[in-house]
């Protein structure tokens, strides 16, 4: 695509309220996540979905087997989900499983918007380029499926998000908060997919590149600490069952 209709396509985006893209967006979203009960992948079945539904017969000390190479906090909100559905009175395990993919698919959509709007602001988008953005988020292939559904990737695909957010307000403006906030909400990604860790070295190059040597000792402390409550995670659980922690997946 050429210069010019580059222009008349942002042109023509840019007739459009912003607020409307979003709104035809969730609309979207939401709707296939109402119509829409499937699951993307065998793994996301056998070693997730079996393991909080049905609510009645899950347990935390049931989330991960001594075979598995993941985090029991992987699990955790789904099972939470599952949980508090059984606690409303929702019996069924199809409609739990329909609450899981409810609760974390409108909480993903929130947060998918809250960073998109993050990116607009740190590189202050014209209205046009920002109604564009939304339209990618929008109707980009299977991303309303894939973003709706209960896997460790879908969840975290919005704390990713946001860290990249974070950390671009930190090379722009340096402030130590948007550091941590970046650390934090990488952490979060790390947790629910833990290859994801490797996207939060940002957070320890940008402090070197700027020789800013304390925010580099503040973002390692706050990141390491968070490291270390995964590393034990096994440690929240009965100890009548051997869990595996994360040390066993990066061993």
């Amino acid at each position: 695509m050429n210069t010019d209709s580059n222009t008349t396509y942002l042109g023509f985006v840019s007739k459009f309220k912003t607020s409307h893209v979003i709104l035809m967006g969730f609309l979207l979203y939401f709707f296939v996540l109402i119509i829409n009960d499937g699951f993307m992948a065998l793994d996301e079945y056998w070693v997730g979905i079996t393991r909080y539904i049905p609510a009645q017969t899950s347990s935390v000390s049931y989330l991960v087997q001594p075979d598995d190479v993941k985090s029991p906090l992987q699990l955790l909100p789904m099972h939470a989900v599952a949980q508090a559905a059984l606690k409303l009175g929702v019996t069924a395990p199809y409609w739990q499983y329909r609450a899981v993919i409810f609760v974390l698919g409108i909480l993903n959509i929130l947060l998918l918007i809250w960073a998109f709007k993050g990116f607009i602001k740190v590189y202050r988008l014209q209205k046009g380029e920002s109604n564009f953005l939304f339209l990618m988020l929008i109707f980009y292939f299977a991303a309303p499926f894939a973003l709706t559904r209960p896997m460790f990737e879908s969840i975290a695909a919005p704390w990713l998000a946001l860290a990249a957010v974070k950390a671009a307000e930190y090379d722009f403006e340096s402030k130590i908060k948007d550091l941590l906030l970046g650390v934090l909400f990488g952490s979060v990604a790390f947790i629910l997919r833990q290859q994801l860790g490797f996207c939060a070295l940002v957070f320890m190059i940008l402090p070197v590149l700027k020789k800013q040597w304390k925010h580099f000792f503040w973002a390692g402390a706050t990141g390491g600490g968070i490291f270390y409550f995964v590393w034990n995670s096994r440690l929240l659980y009965p100890r009548k069952v051997p869990l595996l922690s994360i040390k066993s997946y990066c061993l």
